[in-house]
């Protein structure tokens, strides 16, 4: 892990790794962290050519490319559009074994519907996301900025997520942060989404089986992003950028752990 350390941000790598290690020690597994993968939230940005891609690459060549490097990606595009069966296909052929894709749910259901009658958007994503086979990873869930905590609603989507996949649950709102939801998370065996944006940090909390960290970046607010921190739009709400700041590589990061499935009762950092 000492090389991607530097990659994904020391200061956040090494506080997730003391409460992970502070977890074992309660015997929730022998060994904590088994499997690392390192990422970046979608492949297809014709402005990493020179920087990552070579400068005559043709497009259709990068996710090729970019799995020689990485071995997972979190595909951000399904949040405005969720990909055709032809698209799915072609990834699937195009990357290696062991290759898995992190895919983000359709702002339908997140952000206009608010997982309000959820079953059938769920199910049209979870359709989609089947296509994948043995390379679908975590399934992202991101909740709006500025909706606060509706535990009814929570619970109502929860009880809808079926056997067989990974789901984590990213709130952007820090009302949804209580241990009620914390506890609904741990039931139904779903990552809280830790995350680093425009300088602040997520709670490091550990709900599931795996954890799930987003590093949008940069690391300091900037003049850009701050249009929507607490300190414009008022108290009691994670800080959060401009919708763009995740366009590279350096800040725009996917770290996910594995542990074994056998779980204690969920565990809080202090």
């Amino acid at each position: 892990m000492t090389a991607r350390i530097s990659f994904a941000g020391p200061a956040t790598i090494e506080r997730l790794r003391r409460n992970l290690t502070a977890y074992q020690k309660q015997g929730a597994v022998a060994t904590v962290l088994t499997t690392a993968r390192v990422g970046t939230s979608g492949w297809a940005y014709t402005h990493w050519k020179g920087p990552f891609y070579p400068s005559k690459m043709a497009s259709h060549k990068f996710l090729d490319f970019y799995a020689r490097h990485f071995n997972t990606v979190e595909v951000d595009g399904s949040f405005y559009r969720l990909p055709t069966p032809a698209a799915l296909k072609e990834w699937y052929r195009t990357v290696p074994k062991g290759f898995i894709f992190a895919l983000k749910a359709s702002r339908y259901l997140t952000h206009m519907k608010k997982l309000k009658e959820a079953k059938e958007p769920l199910h049209r994503f979870l359709r989609c996301a089947d296509k994948l086979h043995e390379k679908l990873g975590p399934l992202l869930v991101q909740l709006p900025p500025y909706w606060k905590i509706n535990i009814e609603r929570l619970k109502e989507f929860l009880a809808l997520l079926p056997n067989g996949y990974r789901f984590t649950i990213e709130f952007r709102d820090r009302s949804w942060v209580t241990p009620e939801v914390l506890d609904l998370l741990s039931q139904h065996r779903v990552a809280f989404c830790i995350y680093e944006l425009a300088g602040h940090l997520s709670p490091l909390h550990v709900t599931c089986d795996f954890v799930y960290v987003r590093l949008h970046g940069p690391e300091k607010p900037t003049p850009e992003n701050t249009a929507l921190t607490p300190s414009r739009r008022g108290r009691g709400r994670f800080p959060i950028g401009a919708r763009k700041v995740n366009r590279s590589i350096s800040i725009s990061t996917t770290i996910r752990w594995d542990m074994p499935l056998k779980m204690p009762p969920i565990w809080r950092p202090v």
